[in-house]
C-alpha cells in the first residue's frame, strides 16, 4: 500500500495540493502548493495551472506509484472523470471534457490513479 498520496482542491478561482502521509493521517505542509487560477481561461490554461500545481506537489511524494484524489465541484461526472460544467461563471471550456484523462496525461500517470469527489 502506498504511503503518501496527493490531495487537491479545485475551487472557482484557485487550486490548493498537498501530499498527505496516510500512516499519520497528516498532510505534508511542506508540499503544501496553492495557485490561483483563471476559471474563465482556455482549456490549456486550466489544466495547465492545475497540473503545474498538482505536479509541484506530488515531486515530494517518495518513489512511490502516484495516487490522487481530487475534490471538484459539479456537475461533474466523478466517476469518469468529465465535466458538465457550464454556464456557471467557471471552467466553461471544460465542458464535457475528459479532465482524468487529460491531467492524467499531462502527469504521466495512470487515468485509473485518479478519482474525483464532490467539493
Amino acid at each position: 500500500m502506498n504511503s503518501f498520496v496527493a490531495g487537491v482542491d479545485i475551487g472557482g478561482s484557485h487550486i490548493t495540493a498537498a501530499v498527505i502521509d496516510l500512516g499519520s493521517r497528516r498532510v505534508q505542509k511542506e508540499t503544501v502548493c496553492r495557485k490561483l487560477v483563471d476559471a474563465n481561461g482556455s482549456l490549456e490554461e486550466i489544466l495547465s495551472s492545475w497540473s503545474e500545481a498538482i505536479q509541484n506537489c506530488i515531486n515530494a511524494i517518495p518513489d512511490q506509484e502516484i495516487y490522487i484524489g481530487i475534490a471538484m465541484p459539479g456537475p461533474f461526472d466523478y466517476a469518469a472523470g468529465i465535466s458538465y460544467i457550464k454556464e456557471q461563471d467557471k471552467f466553461n471550456s471544460l465542458y464535457a471534457v475528459n479532465v482524468k484523462q487529460a491531467v492524467a496525461s499531462r502527469l504521466g500517470i495512470s487515468a485509473c490513479n485518479i478519482q474525483f469527489i464532490n467539493d
